[in-house]
């Protein structure tokens, strides 16, 4: 069982939240935060805000250059991105910082049910490369930096290039990119058989990497995704991970590998790389016995080279079990072997890890009815997700929100819980591993607000009704909308009443409960 180190704090926090936008392929309505192209929410939309697109086929190249999140309301089967083209470095999606400027904390899915299909896009000539997802962009020169980019729970099909792709001929300086629990499909050239080189500038249709992240980039998390991608036949082809990063994190990953000739799973380049619990299945290579690792690399950065028995006994290579690396001399750092001996055990016998640590816990009680709770974790390597448990008497827990793993490495994670004002709230944080153990974080004990009533509003975000429960005497309740307007008002002498809700648009309003004495307590409702 692992053990979870908590610290808790308690601060006040102010009303106020952005609203969520949505996109949908039907006439909006009078909603003034709907919109039917994504690339108009994204120009309309604040730094932060988060954008919800409803199922449909939307064909665009939507450039992303602020802080936000992008999830579909359905989930990848129903929602597909297809980008416009072909041309050079155009995508569906491409995510670059201004120039001289930055662009952090964009998420693209995010969750389960919240991901995107995404359609690549086929280049028109060599060298100039398109895909599915472009970091960088060749007309942004000094580039700006990207950072904390999360594109989890999407299907990428590759249309005759990479899914995945950071502009290379100048280093794009991406420091946090985390790319998980996504399904990587398609083909990385076009036609039958590749050009037969793996040279990318000496043909437009020479097989493509799945994702390739090129110089400049640092703190890469790979983990448990699905590749099924031909990437090659014959004896042409490429490899399905190409990285170059100082510090790298590639765990978890399931690889069929339709590469052709020697070209296996795997080109990682750089220093501080973890590679371990990968699963590489050479299947399907016209009858040519495959091996599982092409090579790795580290670029003379990191003082002790990997070692080929490291990488060999804690990853899984089927069907021969055999780790392969070429004698590659760009770096006098290189190790280099042929038929080393792997492991073929799946998992890995030597699957170790280290145990989480959650080193920092802190809860900000807010006035409009939430507790606001972070916590940060450190190794995290094999967590599936977390829930966050409350309870008033400190015994009796029920689940008030949970978070998927978003990994390998160092996180930090949030959540918003609907708490009453007055009473003392009990919280703490269930971890669940991939292999079905839990762990429990100790509890924390938030104390209650001093002179405030235990006024709870039940199940926010809502959808039908607000529900609001602890009322004592005549109480009245006022609904407005952003704008300040006034939307509904009732008096009740109830303990319990409800709002309905559910004509009104999605987005943020303000309930206000004026009791018998005239105070007031207000909360910020989500209206989904």
């Amino acid at each position: 069982m692992k053990k979870i180190f908590t610290l808790i704090t308690i601060v006040i926090t102010s009303l106020g939240a952005l609203a969520q936008l949505s996109v949908k392929q039907v006439p909006c309505g009078i909603d003034p935060n709907c919109y039917t192209t994504i690339q108009a929410a994204v120009n309309a939309s604040t730094a932060g805000q988060t954008i919800t697109v409803f199922p449909g086929i939307y064909t665009e190249n939507i450039v992303i250059k602020k802080a936000l999140t992008l999830q579909s309301n359905a989930g990848p089967a129903v929602t597909i991105l297809q980008g416009i083209g072909p041309a050079d470095y155009d995508a569906p999606i491409r995510i670059y910082a201004p120039i001289g400027g930055s662009v952090s904390n964009v998420t693209i899915g995010g969750s389960s049910g919240h991901g995107f299909t995404i359609n690549g896009i086929d280049n028109i000539s060599a060298g100039q490369e398109a895909s599915g997802l472009l970091l960088g962009n060749n007309d942004q020169v000094p580039y700006g930096a990207i950072s904390n980019v999360v594109v989890s729970y999407n299907i990428f099909s590759s249309q005759g290039e990479s899914s995945i792709l950071s502009y290379y001929s100048i280093p794009v300086y991406i420091n946090g990119l985390t790319i998980n629990n996504n399904n990587f499909v398609g083909q990385t050239f076009t036609g039958a058989v590749p050009f037969p080189s793996n040279d990318q500038f000496a043909d437009k249709n020479a097989a493509k990497p799945v994702i390739s992240i090129n110089k400049g980039a640092s703190n890469v998390n790979i983990n448990y995704n699905d590749f099924n991608v031909i990437t090659g036949r014959l004896s042409n082809g490429n490899v399905n991970i190409l990285v170059e990063s100082v510090v790298s994190f590639i765990t978890y990953n399931d690889l069929i590998l339709h590469t052709g000739g020697f070209n296996g799973g795997m080109n990682v380049r750089g220093s501080g790389a973890v590679i371990r619990c990968n699963r590489l299945e050479g299947t399907d290579r016209q009858g040519v016995p495959s091996f599982g690792m092409y090579y790795v690399q580290t670029g003379g950065l990191d003082p002790v080279p990997y070692g080929v028995a490291d990488v060999a006994s804690k990853n899984t290579f089927l069907p021969l079990g055999f780790y392969y690396e070429p004698n590659n001399t760009i770096s006098t750092a290189n190790i280099f072997g042929f038929g080393i001996g792997a492991n073929t055990a799946f998992p890995a016998p030597t699957c170790d890890v280290l145990p989480l640590t959650i080193l920092q816990v802190t809860a900000k009680r807010s006035s409009d009815g939430f507790l606001n709770v972070e916590w940060l974790t450190a190794n995290e390597t094999d967590s599936k997700n977390f829930e966050v448990e409350m309870s008033t008497d400190g015994r009796n827990f029920t689940v008030a929100a949970k978070q998927s793993s978003k990994g390998q490495g160092n996180f930090t994670y949030q959540a918003n819980i609907n708490a009453p004002l007055a009473a003392d709230i009990y919280v703490r944080i269930k971890q669940l591993d991939i292999s079905g153990k839990q762990s429990y974080s100790d509890i924390v004990k938030v104390a209650g607000i001093k002179g405030e009533s235990n006024l709870l509003v039940i199940g926010n975000p809502v959808r039908d009704q607000i529900r609001i429960e602890g009322m004592a005497g005549r109480t009245t309740l006022l609904l407005y909308n952003q704008q300040g307007v006034l939307l509904q008002t009732k008096i009740t002498q109830s303990y319990f009443e409800s709002l309905q809700v559910d004509k009104l648009p999605a987005g943020t309003y303000l309930l206000k409960v004026v009791k018998e004495d005239r105070t007031t307590q207000s909360f910020r409702i989500v209206k989904q």
